[in-house]
């Protein structure tokens, strides 16, 4: 039996001044979908559904509701090894109405988990989350967001 392999993750939305980042742990085998629910809490952003993601050969992974349109895949069967599977390897993904939020996603290290990690978790962000009209500035916080990931089932 191999040991499952973990993510090691820099999101960082762009253009967001001050710079907002987070460092996630999450599984090689996580779903795209499931990441984006673990961006959404490790960030502090409402969901609203509307998201995707775009690797490195220009390919879009979005919701299944999607399909209609040319060129783009079901993000929910996708799982991010397929995607990233060498540290530096990088991807971004949208979210919000409008797509107006745009992050970098960096696979910044791979590890076995050897039963230490389970599920997904936060080592670490910048100090405020987003000040916009949807999601008000506020401080970070790793335990609140550790604590909202353990909750989640990814």
């Amino acid at each position: 039996m191999h040991p499952q392999a973990v993510y090691d993750l820099r999101v960082t939305i762009i253009h967001a001044r001050p710079k907002i980042w987070r460092r996630l742990v999450v599984p090689a085998d996580i779903s795209l979908s499931g990441l984006h629910t673990v961006i959404q809490i490790a960030t502090g952003a409402p969901d609203s559904g509307q998201h995707f993601f775009k690797d490195s050969q220009k390919t879009i992974y979005a919701d299944p509701a999607w399909d209609d349109l040319p060129k783009i895949k079901p993000s929910c069967d996708v799982k991010l090894e397929r995607l990233m599977s060498r540290p530096g390897d990088r991807m971004a993904y949208f979210c919000g109405s409008d797509d107006e939020w745009e992050h970098a996603v960096e696979l910044l290290e791979i590890t076995d988990a050897d039963g230490r990690v389970s599920g997904a978790h936060c080592l670490g962000g910048s100090q405020q989350n987003r000040g916009d009209g949807e999601c008000r500035s506020r401080n970070f916080s790793l335990s609140a967001v550790n604590r909202a990931l353990r909750r989640l089932k990814v």
